[in-house]
Parts: structure tokens; sequence; C-alpha cells
């Protein structure tokens, strides 16, 4: 073959570009319609695998009839393509070259956030006693919490339903064992200084109670204290009293001046304590042993 002749010939990879081009093209026209390609999470990949990925989706499936939709962090793939191309590049230029369209997902609302984590975390469907239904929203606003605190990552608020269905292997509970679960759980993710001290046994619950209405800024007062109940429900030696005029007593020393939440808290409490499993395994150490074992996975 002459060099002339050796000229005219198409590169082998070119080749079998222009066959595979044509050959996606024939069933395309087949399914008489449109191909759509989904490539998720290509911010996860290395810089260099990724924007070849791009650059070579761009060029194989430049075929009228395919679309490729690309899911990705939009400000961690402009990092990867700084880490390539200095800090001075233009990232949405470049990007232009690959994306004709470019779509923005906004995040979801706390409620949406809510539905999505109770819909997934099964174990927390559904309560056989109508005393635990009170405080249901309790649980969805614990859940919401470590969603936000997640950055609002999906697969991270995934990876904590994953932990409570860990914890809470049962669909059913007659006590309050389950919010419990979920209360230290969420303390967990959100200051895990504060869950491992307690879990040490070195702040008591008045404490406790002030730590998650500090990261938990629920829709109403009422909702904050069917919490302020929960917590001090918790499994430790703490003197709580029974006695109203005491519990006000109590309460106001760490929240000065509200009589009326320390009166609805402790409405709550004496209704949820017959609830509340202070023997047994279901000791504080049990509880912590159950979160942690849980989360290692």
């Amino acid at each position: 073959m002459t060099p002339e002749h050796r000229a005219q010939q198409p590169h082998p990879k070119k080749g079998r570009r222009l066959k595979f081009k044509a050959s996606l093209r024939a069933q395309i026209d087949a399914l008489k319609g449109k191909l759509v390609v989904f490539v998720d999470e290509l911010d996860r990949c290395e810089p260099t695998y990724a924007l070849d990925l791009l650059n070579k989706a761009r060029h194989l499936f430049d075929v009228p009839g395919v679309v490729i939709v690309f899911g990705v962090n939009r400000a961690e793939l402009g990092h990867a393509v700084k880490t390539l191309y200095g800090v001075e590049c233009d990232v949405d230029g470049y990007l232009r070259r690959f994306v004709d369209l470019s779509v923005q997902l906004r995040q979801p609302t706390d409620e949406e956030w809510a539905t999505y984590v109770s819909n997934t975390c099964v174990s927390l469907a559904e309560h056989s006693s109508s005393e635990l239904q009170q405080v249901s929203h309790v649980i969805r606003d614990l859940l919401v919490l470590v969603a936000n605190n997640c950055g609002g990552h999906l697969r991270d608020v995934e990876q904590v339903v994953r932990h409570a269905n860990l914890a809470l292997p049962s669909r059913r509970y007659e006590r309050i064992w389950p919010i419990w679960v979920v209360c230290l759980l969420a303390l967990r993710y959100v200051d895990r200084d504060s869950y491992q001290r307690f879990a040490k046994g070195l702040v008591d619950v008045w404490e406790m109670l002030l730590t998650m209405r500090r990261h938990l800024p629920l829709g109403g007062e009422r909702r904050l204290t069917r919490l302020d109940a929960i917590v001090l429900l918790l499994p430790v030696e703490t003197n709580v009293s029974f006695d109203q005029d005491e519990f006000v007593e109590q309460y106001t020393a760490v929240r000065p001046g509200q009589d009326d939440e320390a009166r609805s808290a402790h409405e709550l409490y004496l209704r949820l304590s017959p609830m509340a499993d202070f023997s047994g395994p279901r000791t504080l150490p049990a509880l912590y042993e159950t979160i942690e074992i849980a989360t290692q996975n």
C-alpha cells in the first residue's frame, strides 16, 4: 500500500467509532423514538477518568435521537476540571463543550425529607401504641435533623435510614425504645461529643434536653415539649420528679420562665412513663451498644 493510499484510509479507532455510530443510528431508527442514557455520580470518579468519559460520551453518542443525562455534583466536577487544567481554568466554558443544557435540582424541603425518610425507614412505619402515635412527629423531626446535617445528600441520608433499620429490627413497639434509638442516633450524627459524653454518664438528661433543643429547631413549642418528655425518660440515673410542682421547678431551673412548657412536658412525661423500660437489658449501655453496632455497617 502506497503512502498516498494509506493516508486515505481512516484511522482504525475512527473507523470503529464510525461503525458504532452507524449501528447506533440504525437501532434508534428501529426504535422510532429516543435513546436516553443516564450516567450517574460521575463526580465521584477520578478527575482524569471523569473528564475522559465526558469526552468519549460526547463523541460516541453524538447521534440524532440519543440523549445523555449526567447526574453530577456540579461543584465537585468543577474541582476535577481545575485539578487537571489549573485553578484559572474557565470551568463553565470547558463543560459547555460537553453539556448542551444544564438543570440544577433544588434541595428537598424539610417536609419532603421527612416524608422520604419516614417512608423508607420501614421499622418506624407503625406503632401499636396510640400514645406513641402522639410523638410520631418527633421521630420525623429527628430524622429531618439528621438529613439536614448530612448536607441534604441522599446517599448519606439513606445510610442513616439503614442504621435506624438495623437498630430497630421489629416493626411494632409497645414501648418507647424506638424513639430513644432515633433520638440518640440523631444526636450521634449532629453532635458526636455530646452523644459520647451522655453515653458515658458525664451529663444528665437536663443537659441533654438543652442540647437537643439547641440542635433541633422544630416547628412549634408543642413539638419541642414532646421531645423534652422523651429525653427526660431516657434510662439514666437522674432524679426527674413525677410531682408536677417539683417537675416544674426542675424544668425551669434549666429553662427559666418556661412554666407553661414545663407543665406540658410533665403531662406527656406522665403519659409516656409506663412505656419507658427502665429494667432488664434495655438500659443506657444497651441503647448505646445497639446504636454503635448498627452504625458500624
